[in-house]
Parts: structure tokens; sequence; C-alpha cells
């Protein structure tokens, strides 16, 4: 008889790094959720198949449970880089333990009160805070072990980001690579990991002692078939030297930028390079300050 232990004992297997082993983990996350339909949205799970110590589910869950509480924040005030956790800050994005298996934690998120017997409501799911904060953390992590790309675009990111993602390594690097897993309403899955090299690469990315920034123009084109997650790609005109930029975006400028796929574009960019002690830089990061489409005349 299959059990849920099997099936969490099969997903452990799985390489995220490859499109095939992606793919033979979302089946079995959808066969678990045929055995076990009440499933939790959010996954946790540690990369060693073990059973976790009192202290190791502590860290862990305080972990994940600060930097979600940190990115609630900004979402709730996006022109505010809060990086201290209160209690009132986990309360309002609070993560609910629903159970553990093996080396695998499930967490579910407060349901959403609407007050006011007026008040017209959304078509579909009303996703909670906390939700949105996992989700955008999701987004900004690593989407494979192989996936330097993220890491090496952190710098860039808002404080509360990079703050969030440093409290996650500070756990892994203390117990055991970490894999995330958020489903959505449609049975779709997010996923991201942090492995315990990756994590020990954070404090490296994050601690130079200077940060030189530069905001300049760009016109070109918005390139809509590479741009996925949190990273924009825009392709300057061939008259003024055609170069690409790869970068990040923040969480209000993606419905904008999804409109602008494809089209011209005027757009500033703040280019981010880290300055070490020993003099080393390291390759700039840039991300999207804000851009204009052009008016085309009738």
């Amino acid at each position: 008889m299959v059990i849920l232990e099997d099936i969490d004992a099969a997903i452990a297997t799985k390489d995220l790094a490859s499109r095939a082993g992606r793919l033979a983990r979302n089946s079995l996350l959808v066969l678990r959720e045929r055995w076990a339909p009440t499933m939790p949205p959010l996954r946790v799970e540690l990369g060693e198949s073990r059973r976790l110590s009192a202290s190791e589910l502590a860290r862990i869950t305080q972990a994940v449970q600060d930097a979600t509480a940190k990115i609630a924040m900004l979402i709730i005030r996006p022109s505010k880089d809060q990086i201290r956790v209160t209690q009132s800050a986990r309360e309002r994005a609070e993560l609910i333990p629903r159970s553990q298996s093996g080396n695998v934690m499930y967490f579910d998120f407060p349901a959403n009160v609407v007050s006011g017997a007026d008040t017209p409501l959304p078509m579909g799911p009303i996703p909670h805070l906390a939700e949105q904060a996992v989700r955008e953390l999701i987004e900004n992590m690593p989407e494979t072990t192989q996936d330097q790309r993220a890491l090496s675009l952190l710098p860039s990111r808002r404080l509360a980001i990079r703050s969030a993602v440093s409290t996650l390594a500070g756990a892994v690097k203390s117990t055991s690579s970490l894999t995330l897993t958020l489903a959505n309403h449609q049975g779709e899955f997010d996923t991201s990991v942090l492995t315990v090299d990756q994590a020990r690469e954070v404090p490296d990315l994050l601690s130079a002692t200077s940060v030189e920034t530069e905001v300049f123009s760009v016109d070109g084109v918005m390139d809509g078939m590479r741009t996925r997650r949190r990273l924009f790609y825009l392709i300057e005109s061939e008259a003024t030297g055609g170069r690409e930029f790869e970068g990040s975006v923040s969480l209000d400028q993606l419905d904008d930028l999804q409109r602008a796929m494809g089209h011209p574009v005027t757009a500033r960019i703040r280019r981010t390079v880290n300055v070490r002690a020993d003099g080393a830089r390291t390759q700039p990061s840039y991300n999207l300050v804000d851009f204009t489409v052009p008016q085309t005349l009738a």
C-alpha cells in the first residue's frame, strides 16, 4: 500500500537541476495530493531524508517564518525596507504548522477575513498576506541547485529581500539544503532551493565593504521570450550599442512589465557593483528603476 512517507521519499530523490527531475517531482506532488487532499500548500523539505531533531525543526521553522514576515512588511509598505522582525509582523504573516513526515514539514496559511457584507469580492481565491510573501520569497531565491544567476542578483534586491534570504541561509548552513514548494490554486507548484554551498555564498555576496551604484537610461525592447520570475531582459537599440541587460524587478512593476513585453521602452536601470576590502570588484548586477513606453503617433 502506498503511504505518504513512501511518496515523500520518492520526491526527495528527484534532481531539481534537470527538467525531467522537476517534472517527475511535480507529478509526485500531485500524487501526494491525491492521497492527502488536504495537504497544506507550503512544503519545506530538508535535503537529507531523515527525521529532524527538535532543534532543527525550531531553527528552520523560525527562519522561514521570519523571512516570510520581512517580505510581508515590504508588501504592506513598499516604500520602506523593514528588516527588524516584530511579533506583530509575524502574526500578520503567520505560517501554521500542520504536519511533518520525515525530513518534510507542511505549513498552511490563515484564512482571509472579509469585513463588511457589502464588500465586493474578487473572482477566485484571495491569497493571504503570508502566502503572497512566501511566493515572493520563492521567486527571489534560486530555482535549482545550478541557478547561480539568482544568487548573483541578490545584492541588487531590496534590503528586505536580501535580509530574508540571508535569514534562510543562516539556518541552512547549520542544518541541510532547503527546498520550498508552494502550491497555487490551479494545482501548479513554484519551487526554490537553497543548498548548503549556496547558503555559504550569501554572506560573501552581502559583506562588501562598499557599494557603487549608477542609474542610467536605456532605449530598447523588453524581451518577453526570456523574461521570467523576477527578472527582466532588455535589448538596447542597435543605434546605441545593442547591449543586453538582465536584472531584477520589484513586485509592483510586474503588471506594467508584462504589458510592455515586445515593445520599445525607455528604461532607467540601476547598476550595482560591490567593492571588497581587497579591491576586488564583483560583476555588475542590474535592477529596473522604472520605464516608460513612448507614445507613437497615430
